[in-house]
């Protein structure tokens, strides 16, 4: 009777004891758990933030490229808009002077217009001086020349 009461009460006392041993071990648990979930919003928000910067990079380089990209059509339009105008020249060798009018072999066709001296003309300080000066040899339609003037 007494001995059974005193038994209980001990029997008791070890649960409430395991009760309490147990509920330490959550609440370490729930630290341990809550530790965790700080680290891995800390880490997200590192994440989220190299995300940015990289996404920024990608758009400079984008608008980068863009840039890059316009130049090269304005380069092609340059280039397609010389490959006309050199079109409008015809060459021959040096030996075709008959037919051209001058020992360069270069002759243009239509209203020309002069665009200054070939290189033949041109003499350094140590060449002796033309007596006469050849005629130009490179020339432009009038159309052409204002094209070029207007570049």
């Amino acid at each position: 009777s007494f001995d059974g009461i005193v038994e209980r009460v001990e029997d008791t006392t070890a649960s409430v004891h395991e009760i309490s041993d147990a509920t330490s071990s959550q609440a370490d648990s729930s630290q341990e758990v809550l530790s965790m979930t700080d680290e891995i919003a800390g880490i997200s928000e590192e994440t989220t933030a190299e995300a940015q910067n990289v996404s920024a990079a990608a758009e400079q380089q984008t608008a980068a490229l863009d840039g890059v990209n316009q130049d090269v059509r304005e380069l092609s339009t340059n280039v397609n808009h010389l490959d006309e105008l050199l079109d409008a020249f015809e060459v021959g060798d040096e030996s075709d002077v008959s037919s051209t009018g001058n020992k360069n072999g270069v002759s243009s066709t239509g209203n020309e217009t002069d665009i200054g001296p070939t290189t033949d003309d041109v003499r350094s300080a140590d060449d002796e001086a033309p007596t006469q000066q050849s005629e130009p040899t490179s020339k432009l339609s009038h159309e052409q020349a204002e094209s070029v003037a207007d570049d």
